[in-house]
């Protein structure tokens, strides 16, 4: 849902839209939505899987269905896009050594971050 909305939103503002993202700092708005709630190392699993998902989503120049099987998500011919207007950075709020290494490898940015 967020790859959509995301894309939607971009198609929308005609290329002005970005993705920041963290792996969750809220947990009881979270689970209010329907989501449980992860401990620290599950969240950051998840956070890195799910950047995976919405960039294979955002890949509507593919014909096939979106593919992606993980611990946390699973995608199985998932139809993609929309496409974005432009390439969509994904910066994510990270403060701690595992998830900073996880901004250096898949994010295109950091949003420092404190509790």
């Amino acid at each position: 849902m967020v790859a959509r909305a995301v894309a939607s939103l971009d198609i929308l503002s005609h290329g002005r839209a970005e993705l920041g993202i963290g792996a969750g700092w809220f947990w009881d708005a979270i689970e209010t939505m329907g989501a449980r709630r992860l401990g620290p190392g599950d969240s950051i699993e998840a956070l890195d899987e799910a950047i995976h998902v919405i960039r294979e989503l955002w890949d509507a120049g593919r014909r096939d269905g979106a593919r992606f099987e993980g611990k946390h998500y699973r995608l199985a011919g998932a139809l993609r896009g929309p496409a974005p207007v432009h390439d969509i950075s994904i910066w994510v709020g990270a403060y701690k050594p595992r998830i900073l290494r996880l901004v250096g490898r898949l994010a295109d940015g950091w949003l420092p971050a404190s509790p």
